[in-house]
C-alpha cells in the first residue's frame, strides 16, 4: 500500500471538518488556513472526497463541506480510498507477476504483506477514534489504584503471543510455544515478588483477575476459621455476608491492624485450621500492613496467612520469602499489565483444592485454557523497573493542607504507599467532585473503585470511624509512576475551583 500527501492532507482536511462545532457547513478557506494545506490542492481532493459520499457541499453564501456520516462510521482507509488511485507499498504488482521475466521478486509477498497489515490497521481506526485520543492527549489520569494504563512493553508481548495458536495444553510445537510463554511469565513474576531462588518451593497459579485468587484461597478454607481485617478488599469482605466462620480484627484510626485483637482472637479459637488474611496495603487510603509481624503471629497460633498485595506489587519491595506468608494475590493491570490476569502465589507445601474444575490447567487448581496473551502481559510489565518516592503525593497534600487547612488526609499518621492519597473535605460530596473533576479532564474516584461504578459505603473509613458526611466527601487520588508535578499542579488548580 503506498500512501502519498495527497491521503495524508485528505485525512487531515476530513478531521478538521470532524471537528467544526459551529453548526455551518466549512468553507475549504478555513481549512487550508488551518491545516496549511494549499486551497487549490484542496478543491481537488475533495471533490474526489464527495464523489466517495464521504462529504456533501452546501453551496451559496455559507456553504462548504459537512461529513456524510458521523465519525465513528468512517475509517480512515475510506478516505484514503477515495483520494489515491492506486494504494501499494511498491511498484510490485499483487495480482501478478512483478519481473519481466514473468516471476515475483523474492521480497513481492514481504511488501504484499506488509502493506495488508498497513490496510487492516486503517481499516480498524475511525475518524471518531483519533478525535478521542486527541481529547484524552489533554487529561490527566489519577485513578491508577483502580487500574493502570497498558505498557508498551506488555502491549507488545501480548500482540507476539497472538501470532499464533497456542494452546498450552497441547503437545504440537505450536502448544509448547504456548507453554513457554507462561512459564516465562511465572518467573519474571517470581523475580518481582523476591522467589527467582526458590521457584520449587511456591507455586504462581495463573487466574482471571485478584478477586478470583481471593475468592480461590478463601474457598480452601470454608470449613475453617477466618480471621480477616475490617480494610480487606471487597472479594474477601463480602464473604462476611455468607460466611459465619469469619471474624474481623478491628482497625485502628489510622487504619493500622490491632495486633492484640488478632492475639485474643487467635487464642479463643479451638479450630483444627485457621487462616488470617490481611490486605497489605489498603486500596483506598493506601494504609500498609505489617504483614511480617502479622504473620508471625498468626504462624505462633498454627494459622496459615494470605496477603492481597494486588496494591503493594511494584510499588514497594515485595519479598515473600523473608515476609514468609503462605499465599498472596496479586493481579497485572495494577502494574501496568492487562486487565484479565490474576494469579495466587503459594508455597508448594501447601495443599489446595481447585474452585473451577475441567482440563486440569495449572497443576490442576485452575482449571481452563490459559489467556496466554494477557499472562506474557502480566510478565512483560512484572519486568519493568519503577522508582517510586513519594514526593509528588506529599506535595499534593501539603499544597492542600495549606490552603485548606480543614481538609483531612486518611491514615495521614501511618505508613502509605507512596502514590495514595484519601481527601476528605467535610460537605463537599465525592460524587461532586468526581464529576467536576471529570469534566475537567481529570480522572481520579471516590475510595473503592472496584464496585462497578458505585459510590456507596466505604467500610474501611466505617472501621477507622470516620461518620457519614465525611465517608460521603472522601476522594482518591492515586499516582502512577508516569505522573508529573504539572498533573498535580493542574489537580490543585481544579481542586481551589472546585471547592474554593
Amino acid at each position: 500500500m503506498m500512501l502519498t500527501t495527497k491521503s495524508r492532507y485528505a485525512v487531515m482536511a476530513i478531521l478538521e471538518v470532524a471537528s467544526n462545532t459551529s453548526g455551518s457547513p466549512m468553507k475549504l478557506s478555513d481549512v487550508s488556513e488551518k491545516q496549511t494545506i494549499p486551497l487549490n490542492y484542496l478543491e481537488q481532493i475533495f471533490l474526489k472526497l464527495k464523489n466517495a459520499d464521504i462529504v456533501k457541499s452546501v453551496k451559496g453564501p455559507g456553504g462548504g463541506y459537512y461529513l456524510s456520516k458521523a465519525p465513528r462510521e468512517l475509517n480512515i482507509i475510506d478516505i484514503i480510498d477515495a483520494v489515491e488511485e492506486n494504494t501499494k507499498m511498491t511498484r510490485c504488482s499483487v495480482d501478478k507477476e512483478c519481473r519481466k521475466n514473468g516471476v515475483k521478486c523474492m521480497t513481492h509477498d514481504l511488501w504484499k504483506g506488509l502493506g495488508a497489515q498497513i490496510r487492516d490497521y486503517f481499516s480498524g481506526v475511525s475518524v471518531g477514534d483519533i478525535m478521542d485520543d486527541a481529547t484524552r492527549e489533554g487529561s490527566i489520569y489519577l485513578d491508577h489504584n483502580s487500574t493502570t494504563p497498558l505498557l508498551k512493553e506488555a502491549k507488545l508481548a501480548m500482540i507476539s503471543a497472538l501470532d499464533e495458536p497456542q494452546n498450552p495444553s497441547a503437545i504440537h510445537s505450536f502448544g509448547r510455544k504456548g507453554k513457554k510463554i507462561i512459564e516465562t511469565a511465572r518467573k519474571q513474576i517470581a523475580k518481582l515478588v523476591g522467589i527467582e531462588n526458590y521457584f520449587r518451593d511456591y507455586h504462581i497459579t495463573f487466574t482471571a483477575s485478584g478477586t478470583e485468587a481471593n475468592n480461590l484461597i478463601l474457598a480452601n478454607f470454608k470449613q475453617d476459621e477466618i480471621f480477616i481485617s475490617e480494610l480487606e478488599h471487597a472479594s474477601i469482605l463480602s464473604h462476611t455476608k455468607f460466611q459465619d466462620n469469619i471474624h474481623l480484627i478491628k482497625v485502628d484510626k489510622n487504619g493500622l491492624l490491632d495486633h492484640d485483637d488478632l492475639i485474643a482472637k487467635l487464642s479463643n479459637s479451638n479450630a483444627s485450621r485457621k487462616l488470617v488474611s490481611v490486605i497489605f496495603a489498603n486500596n483506598e487510603t493506601g494504609v500498609i500492613q505489617n504483614i511480617k509481624e502479622i504473620t508471625a503471629i498468626a504462624h505462633s497460633f498454627g494459622a496459615l496467612v494470605h496477603s492481597d498485595c494486588v496494591q503493594v506489587l511494584a510499588k514497594i519491595p515485595l519479598d515473600l520469602v523473608d515476609l514468609d506468608v503462605d499465599f498472596v494475590t496479586i493481579s497485572a493491570h495494577k502494574i501496568g499489565g492487562p486487565l484479565g490476569a490474576g494469579a495466587l502465589i503459594s508455597k508448594a507445601k501447601h495443599h489446595l483444592l481447585p474452585h473451577i474444575i475441567g482440563g486440569g490447567q495449572e497443576r490442576g487448581l485452575r482449571s481452563g485454557t490459559e489467556n496466554i496473551a494477557a499472562i506474557a502481559g502480566f510478565g512483560a510489565a512484572a519486568e519493568v523497573p519503577r522508582i517510586w518516592d513519594d514526593n509528588l503525593r506529599n506535595y499534593l497534600e501539603a499544597q492542600l493542607l495549606k490552603s485548606f487547612p480543614n481538609i483531612k488526609i486518611a491514615s495521614h499518621e501511618a505508613p502509605r504507599l507512596p502514590n495514595t492519597s484519601l481527601i476528605i473535605n467535610v460537605g463537599k460530596k465525592a460524587e461532586t467532585q468526581i464529576i467536576a473533576f471529570d469534566l475537567n479532564n481529570i480522572a481520579i474516584s471516590s475510595g473503592a473503585a472496584c464496585s462497578s461504578g458505585k459510590i456507596g459505603a466505604s467500610r474501611a473509613l466505617i472501621a477507622m470511624g470516620f461518620d457519614e458526611e465525611e465517608r460521603n466527601s472522601a476522594i482518591r487520588v492515586s499516582l502512577g509512576s508516569s505522573t508529573t508535578k504539572n498533573d498535580i499542579d493542574r489537580f490543585l488548580e481544579t481542586y481551589k475551583k472546585i471547592n474554593g
